[in-house]
């Protein structure tokens, strides 16, 4: 149960960080009419076919056709805000600490509160 449950958990975190949202999961179909169109016209494998489209020839095959907005993973999330502070105006403390070398080495403790019936559990222990 364990196992089934940590597995679930990290395929919900992969798919999350990948930034896979609904809408990208209703455009598969689009990706796969455009993927046959490709395989008809160019003759290209669904390989070459990621490539031009998601991998090192997407800037050169971009604007050959229109259907590309409608493929799956081409939007753009700027949901990353960074809220940053600066300050220009520089503060200088000076922290002067009073250190009192006074002690009193007649001082010794004593007991804030007694009871006239001490509890036998809370008292230190008694050598014989």
């Amino acid at each position: 149960m364990k196992r089934i449950v940590s597995i679930l958990l990290v395929g919900l975190i992969l798919i999350q960080t990948s930034d896979i949202s609904f809408d990208d999961i209703i455009k598969v179909q689009n990706l796969y009419e455009h993927a046959s169109y490709h395989k008809k016209q160019y003759g290209d494998s669904f390989w070459q076919f990621l490539s031009e489209h998601y991998g090192n020839k997407t800037s050169q095959h971009q604007n050959e056709h229109k259907e590309h907005k409608n493929l799956p993973l081409k939007h753009v999330q700027d949901g990353l805000h960074i809220n940053a502070s600066f300050t220009t105006y520089a503060c200088n403390f000076n922290l002067q600490s009073i250190i009192s070398l006074d002690t009193n080495p007649g001082f010794f403790y004593q007991e804030s509160y007694t009871s006239h019936k001490k509890i036998s559990i809370f008292q230190p222990p008694r050598f014989a």
